[in-house]
């Protein structure tokens, strides 16, 4: 069953799209972590399909913990979902290995459960018939 893990200290935001991601979903198992270690914990512990990563954590950032990730679970897609627009953090999400980077904000619902829809796609097993 294909699997999503929301990095996310707003505790607010972070149930809002995961209620959001169940309507869309049903199927998918949606976990949440609001700090880094509890994010490896459970990354670890789901495999998930795909993360989705905010950039600033109570216990450090994002983007390092999406290379930390990303090494430990290279299967796994990663996008960031961030208030912070800056040049730099695009750069090094890119840098970092996460696929997607999108502002919250200005991303809609919809856009945003467009690309999840993607990226679970993109894991989904290839049948070769």
């Amino acid at each position: 069953m294909p699997g999503i893990l929301l990095v996310e200290d707003s505790e607010i935001f972070r149930d809002a799209l995961k209620e959001v991601l169940k309507q869309r979903f049903p199927h998918v198992i949606i976990e949440e972590a609001s700090n880094q270690r509890t994010a490896i914990e459970k990354a670890t512990a789901l495999s998930p399909d795909l993360i989705v990563m905010d950039i600033r954590l109570p216990d450090g950032d994002g983007l390092s913990l999406t290379k930390k990730l990303i090494q430990i679970l290279p299967t796994t897609k990663v996008v960031i979902l961030t208030s912070y627009d800056i040049n730099e953090y695009r750069q090094a999400a890119q840098m970092n290995g996460a696929i997607g980077f999108l502002i919250k904000g200005e991303v809609t619902s919809e856009e945003l459960m467009d690309e999840v829809e993607r990226i679970l796609k993109m894991s989904e097993p290839q049948n070769n018939e």
